[in-house]
């Protein structure tokens, strides 16, 4: 694969620079439409079509590999991907659990060890996608489970007197997407400040319940497709607040050194349902919407890319939530 990419010369694929695995993530230089219609990508296209249906690759966007790297899976750990759908978040820690289980015997990998991803939708519709889309890669199938919950009420796994908790946790949650403009322009048409003040409780709750499932040592990743800090520095703090110091933010860059980022905002300004800048006081305006003075969100936390926020955060010891 990485041959044939090559081949095609720099114009029109070239390695992701920032891609912790050398010659292992590409970019194709061309847009969706071209790609589709252009005969004289006809070949890749076939290409592309033929090798995903094999699970030999994954396409998907840019910014979304992000979060699954920084999760820093290793070959036991328990993983749990609470929002899953369409499924490349789940393939791609898969693989990276993968990586760390390869076998020098009969099978390719060590089928016997510990170590799994469990990967949550609540659409059932869309819950069928996500096994269409993880199944592909049958060698990493084995690895793999799949739940149908409401992800904000999450259930404990096991005995009841001391249930199953998770090494990675992964909240890729449901957003606004205002961060997607550039390949879902509509999205100029139908957006409202009113949006994001009505995801984010739904955002830390289901974040929240993560912590929960979390071993103490263990990594959460929080994600979003926004640039609103309502649903993501906002959301981070209430985290952090209401977790009462069980969860600190960890700095995430060792893990992809070459990926430019930004720490988080510290401040930002708050509007009503129409639009109109509100002060803190204002009727009507939930306080959790309002940076917080005592949360220490500017550590270089936030990696920025065009249209993704990430947030990584470490548990440090035991808290119901």
């Amino acid at each position: 694969i990485e041959a044939y990419l090559k081949s095609l010369g720099p114009e029109l694929a070239s390695p992701i620079p920032w891609f912790p695995h050398a010659g292992m993530g590409w970019r194709i230089h061309c847009d969706k439409v071209a790609f589709r219609k252009d005969e004289r990508f006809k070949a890749l296209r076939q290409f592309m079509i033929n090798q995903t249906a094999m699970g030999t690759i994954s396409r998907q966007e840019e910014v979304s590999m992000i979060p699954p790297f920084l999760l820093d899976i290793k070959s036991t750990d328990a993983c749990l991907d609470m929002c899953a759908s369409p499924g490349s978040k789940t393939a791609q820690m898969l693989v990276e659990l993968g990586r760390q289980k390869r076998s020098d015997g009969m099978f390719p990998f060590d089928y016997l060890s510990d170590g799994f991803v469990m990967a949550n939708e609540l659409d059932t519709k869309r819950a069928n996608m996500l096994v269409h889309q993880v199944k592909r890669m049958q060698p990493l199938f084995p690895f793999a489970l799949f739940t149908n919950h409401d992800a904000r009420y999450f259930p404990e796994l096991g005995d009841p007197e001391a249930p199953r908790k998770f090494d990675k946790i992964l909240c890729d949650v449901v957003c606004s997407g205002d961060g997607t403009i550039r390949k879902s322009p509509f999205i100029f048409k139908v957006w409202s400040p009113k949006e994001a003040m009505n995801l984010q409780k739904t955002q830390i709750q289901i974040a929240l319940r993560a912590c929960h499932l979390l071993k103490v040592g263990g990594r959460l990743v929080y994600s979003t497709c926004t640039f609103n800090p309502i649903e993501n520095e906002a959301a981070v703090s209430q985290i952090l607040k209401r977790t009462e110091g069980s969860m600190k933010l960890v700095d995430g860059r060792s893990l992809l050194p070459h990926l430019k980022c930004a720490p988080g905002l510290t401040t930002w300004k708050v509007t009503d349902n129409k639009g109109n800048v509100v002060e803190r006081d204002a009727e009507n305006v939930h306080e959790a919407l309002f940076p917080l003075s005592l949360i220490h969100i500017s550590e270089p936390t936030r990696l920025l890319s065009i249209s993704y926020a990430v947030f990584c955060l470490k548990k440090k010891k035991k808290k119901n939530y």
